[in-house]
């Protein structure tokens, strides 16, 4: 099956970008040995419980950027994950979850999206029918149905147009042996604010095979810097890789801090339920890293908003996000225009 794109052709736009004088903290280091932060209903913690120091809280870093609009032009990119838990026609027909899976998206400029379980694409269309009646315009791209089961799964993007375009996308097709369960999509995005590039890897890592499946996402990410001449690159997804799926601690080749940074701290919680578990992962290449703001956690939906259904109606995992920033040397000048 081919990927399938919202857009039916490609438009042609002049879009002359002003430049915002808006400035963001620089918060890393604040939650250094303890967790990273977590976003708990508009306020940044860290992942253990520990306040954020005076210095942290008076630079701005206490309020969490996922609960930030994003309608007006910026110097960041929110990048979110969600599993939407078994996201097919029954979650589509239901007013209120997909109205709250859309307010959720709309928190952020680009979400990586697991487990579309349905034939027809009709919880994608959905979904994108109500961010446009929130007044949101985004697009998206998904990916095959994939899967060694009956059980199907596909994998989407969707993000803001206003703020990003999507360029090369492809499902990373494994040479020789087969370990993944369902091969990741792979997308490049390139900012319409700046000239800042940066690759997605959407992944859903099997929870019965999690050991052997993560060892191969280091070739997974050559190979795309090779393919995409982009060295910033972001692995993201349910990686399941924590609780009795995975040894957290384990040293593995994705673990090479020379290498990698893990954006997603193992003291974090990405599940619903009472158990608390890092399945849900974003690790960028260090290059990437270079444009990470230090803001990073986790979106308690059922915390912030005031819901009619129980959390699980909308998924067992929340979101995971990160914000990075642009470099000042990359912003566009106020009288550039970009063809899109």
């Amino acid at each position: 099956m081919a990927l399938i794109s919202k857009s039916a052709s490609i438009f042609f736009i002049f879009t002359c970008l002003l430049i915002t004088t808006h400035v963001y903290a620089d918060c890393r280091g604040c939650c250094n040995g303890h967790g990273g932060t977590v976003c708990i209903n508009g306020v940044t913690k860290c992942a253990d419980g520990t306040e954020l120091s005076d210095k942290c809280s008076d630079n701005g870093c206490d309020v969490c950027d996922a609960q930030e609009s994003t309608n007006n032009p910026k110097t960041t990119i929110k990048i979110a994950s969600f599993n939407i838990q078994i996201f097919g026609k029954n979650k589509a027909s239901e007013p209120e979850v997909i109205k709250t899976l859309a307010k959720i998206v709309s928190r952020f400029d680009v979400v990586a999206i697991q487990e579309i379980r349905e034939k027809t694409n009709t919880a994608v269309t959905a979904l994108d029918s109500a961010l446009e009646a929130l007044g949101e315009k985004y697009d998206y791209v998904i990916g095959p149905r994939l899967g060694r089961s009956n059980t199907k799964e596909q994998y989407a993007f969707f993000y803001r147009e206003s703020v990003l375009r999507i360029g090369e996308t492809y499902t990373y097709k494994e040479l020789g042996a087969d370990y993944i369960h369902r091969e990741p999509l792979v997308s490049q995005f390139f900012s319409k604010r700046s000239t800042f590039d940066f690759v997605l890897i959407n992944a859903h890592i099997d929870p019965d095979d999690v050991d052997r499946e993560i060892s191969v996402y280091p070739e997974i990410v050559a190979d795309a810097q090779k393919r995409l001449g982009d060295e910033d690159i972001m692995i993201m997804g349910d990686f399941n890789a924590d609780c009795g799926y995975f040894d957290e601690d384990k040293q593995i080749k994705l673990r090479d801090k020379r290498k990698f940074k893990w954006l997603i701290a193992n003291q974090l919680d990405s599940t619903v339920a009472k158990d608390s578990c890092a399945y849900d992962r974003m690790i960028v290449t260090r290059s990437m890293a270079k444009q990470f703001t230090g803001k990073a956690g986790v979106f308690p939906f059922d915390i912030v908003y005031d819901l009619d259904v129980e959390p699980k109606e909308i998924s067992d995992h929340y979101p995971v996000y990160a914000v990075f920033s642009y470099n000042v040397t990359d912003k566009l000048s106020k009288n550039s225009f970009v063809v899109y």
